[in-house]
């Protein structure tokens, strides 16, 4: 019998390449591809989303397709841990591969321009026909924090995936590239690396399935950033151990300010705050929130004499809400089905009230 393992997808492979599907090009391929596998006694595929693609397209029976995921290298099993980080005080990332048009290696580019402030360094390790362009991106957006390495040849990726904290893979967001698995999900799974991913479809479905690392969907830099500080949350996690109300959150609160659950009076709140200003020299404020304090002047007096004596620049927060109808000034209060409504005199319609509230810093 003849055996053909397929890897990757054809003529749909010709896309990714710049091929578009309505050319002569094309056409020809689509005719030979189907003639080859047709021709084929077993079809062994590496993604189990490829089985419909061949039946339907390529009319090939269900019986002639196997399932069989693809190898990884043995020289990535035998990736070492004690390697010599560039930047040990960093989360060094690491993408391994081509850097075509179908990597998007755009995506992982605007991530690194979100996460400019954080403690992460991305490293491109490869080459392709994408690489000037990505680099230029790379000037456009003044990302600092990635580094291209070139190509390198396979001795030398050990040592990469050694210093890697985690592993990069992206995809552009396309039906058939969705299709294929990257030959590189099971090279760093084989290295016993964690892996975030930008990509869909089958990629996404064995990250997802075998625990493996993070996804979200290609193209998204937005979640790929956000799956990036997750990670970066579980390695303290793991450094620090569950520290309540820091490690066991979900995010870190980046200020000097007391947190907003903490039961905390106005004095003691900026006397805490008051300690941080002078270092502070990229500029500060502290803020009190307090309720309608119409009837209680005096207080807002002290508020006022405290933060002239003891801090920089603070302000009192309260909810200057006011209602037309009845010419009530107050807090407008939410009804349990979140709709605004005046305590005065039960006015619900928002073109008859003023409601502001802070949001953000």
């Amino acid at each position: 019998p003849i055996v053909l393992y397929c890897l990757d997808l054809w003529p749909d492979s010709l896309v990714a390449g710049g091929i578009r599907r309505k050319s002569f090009i094309y056409k020809y391929y689509a005719q030979v591809s189907k003639t080859i596998y047709q021709k084929m006694d077993i079809i062994v595929l590496a993604s189990r989303l490829q089985f419909g693609h061949l039946q339907n397209n390529m009319q090939i029976q269900q019986a002639r397709i196997r399932y069989i995921p693809q190898y990884a290298e043995d020289i990535f099993s035998e990736v070492s841990n004690n390697v010599k980080k560039p930047r040990p005080d960093h989360i060094n990332l690491v993408f391994a591969g081509n850097v075509g048009k179908a990597q998007s290696l755009d995506t992982i580019i605007n991530a690194a321009a979100r996460l400019k402030s954080e403690p992460v360094s991305f490293h491109i390790v490869g080459s392709g026909s994408e690489l000037d362009r990505v680099h230029q991106l790379a000037r456009q957006r003044q990302v600092n924090n990635v580094i291209f390495h070139g190509r390198k040849p396979l001795s030398d990726m050990p040592d990469f995936y050694a210093m890697a904290d985690a592993m990069l893979v992206t995809l552009q967001a396309d039906d058939l590239l969705s299709l294929t698995l990257p030959g590189k999900v099971q090279s760093y799974m084989a290295a016993g690396k964690t892996i975030i991913g930008a990509v869909d479809g089958e990629a996404q479905r064995v990250i997802q399935e075998s625990k493996s690392g993070y996804c979200g969907p290609a193209e998204d830099d937005e979640t790929l950033a956000t799956n990036i500080l997750k990670f970066i949350h579980t390695q303290d996690k793991q450094k620090f151990g569950e520290i309540k109300n820091v490690t066991d959150r979900m995010y870190y609160t980046n200020s000097y300010h007391v947190h907003v659950s903490e039961e905390i009076d106005a004095f003691s709140k900026l006397k805490f705050e008051s300690k941080f200003h002078d270092i502070s020299l990229g500029g500060c404020i502290s803020y009190v929130e307090v309720p309608d304090m119409s009837k209680n002047l005096p207080a807002v007096e002290q508020i006022i004499n405290y933060i002239y004596h003891n801090i920089q620049y603070a302000e009192i927060n309260t909810k200057p809400d006011v209602c037309f109808a009845c010419d009530y000034t107050g807090e407008i209060k939410l009804d349990d089905n979140l709709e605004w409504y005046c305590p005065n005199c039960g006015n619900k319609d928002k073109d008859e009230m003023q409601v502001m509230r802070r949001t953000c810093g």
